[in-house]
């Protein structure tokens, strides 16, 4: 017992008098688009970035080696060694946003800390335990390659996880699921359709958390959209629509109003706009839209209530004053002479250039002709 006590106290004195390598930790918010980072040659260092789907798109192989990435509720991590002294990059990608990590990798000393001395436990009072502190302690990590040497390959899955409420580690695959989906983004952004539309459908088809079904659905209707299907774009859009998620409503309307309008089935087309005006009642370009349809189907006292606040918001052009005049001027409906007139003046007035102006002032002579009040 005196032997095993004294071989304790010469232990923790080894032990609390040894050093370790410090590795560097930077944390990276997901708005960042570049950082930059100075660590030391031959050491592992930590990247955080704030969300959780985050991969490590390109780097610099010559000075780097990516050795793991852990997935968490709040942000994704990466391990990284430094090889070799200079100036390299990381570049992490997720979805359409893109983190720039320039690594200024430098030759100077490491910082060194002492280890904290850890108290041994009664029950961990063996010499194999000891021996297998020891040797925990003084052998180096096996998982930092040595310089010049790639990191070794993952070889659990497990070994990626993340921490969930009970803060207990929940082993992920490397890749996800959502990864199909991003996939598909990277396919339509490059304009590659047809390879877009297999991983959104497929990502739709075997998601089981589905985060981004809305997106997938939307870029789905997209899709058949620059595909030229009209059909299965109209489908994916009244699905989208029938989610009611207000972030994707009021395009998924707009885009279903423009099928039925390029079909000439106007009043499809007039109801969406008008939904979708619901969610943004300044778009005066919808607006106008919505007007001139019901102006084509002759619903006239609808055409002119829209017609009118376009007037109202300083936005109107001669084409809004002239049908506003002709409402006016046309049997059935809200016909009212004297306001045709003045409609009628106005765009004589203030819009000389319009193709509508010959048609106007013909109104105008024939109205001060044949009505007393307009002399």
């Amino acid at each position: 017992m005196r032997k095993l006590a004294f071989s304790l106290i010469i232990f923790l004195f080894v032990i609390g008098t040894m050093s370790r390598l410090i590795g560097q930790e930077i944390e990276i918010r997901g708005d960042t688009d570049h950082e930059e980072l100075t660590v030391h040659e031959g050491v592992e260092f930590k990247v955080r970035i704030e969300g959780s789907g985050w991969y490590l798109n390109r780097y610099d192989r010559e000075h780097l080696s990516f050795i793991r990435r852990f997935v968490e509720p709040s942000y994704t991590s990466f391990d990284i060694y430094s090889k070799k002294s200079g100036q390299s990059y990381l570049l992490f990608s997720y979805l359409d946003k893109d983190v720039y990590v320039m690594v200024n990798i430098d030759q100077t000393p490491l910082v060194e800390e002492q280890v904290q001395t850890e108290v041994l436990s009664p029950e961990d009072s063996s010499t194999a335990v000891y021996e297998e502190k020891i040797k925990l302690e003084a052998e180096p990590s096996t998982d930092i390659p040595k310089e010049g040497e790639l990191p070794k390959k993952l070889e659990k899955e497990s070994e990626i996880y993340y921490v969930d409420k009970e803060k207990k580690k929940v082993p992920v695959p490397f890749k996800d699921e959502d990864d199909q989906y991003r996939k598909g983004v990277r396919y339509f952004n490059r304009g590659a359709y047809s390879d877009a539309e297999n991983e959104f459908t497929a990502y739709l088809e075997s998601c089981e958390s589905c985060k981004y079904r809305v997106e997938a659905v939307m870029n789905l209707a997209e899709t058949y959209l620059a595909l030229d299907n009209k059909r299965k774009a109209g489908f994916y859009y009244d699905k989208v629509i029938n989610f009611k998620n207000e972030k994707y409503m009021k395009e998924a309307l707009v885009k279903r109003g423009d099928i039925f309008y390029s079909d000439s089935n106007l009043e499809a087309a007039v109801s969406h706009y008008e939904r979708a005006l619901e969610y943004s009642k300044k778009d005066l370009v919808l607006l106008k839209i919505v007007a001139d349809i019901h102006y084509e189907l002759n619903n006239y006292k609808m055409a002119l209530g829209e017609y009118e606040k376009l007037k109202d918001s300083g936005e109107a052009d001669d084409e809004v004053f002239f049908r506003i005049a002709t409402i006016y001027d046309s049997p059935g409906g809200p016909r009212d002479i004297q306001k045709a007139y003045n409609y009628y003046k106005i765009l004589i007035d203030k819009f000389s250039f319009s193709e509508h102006v010959k048609f106007a002032r013909k109104r105008v002579d024939f109205m001060e002709k044949n009505f007393f009040n307009y002399k």
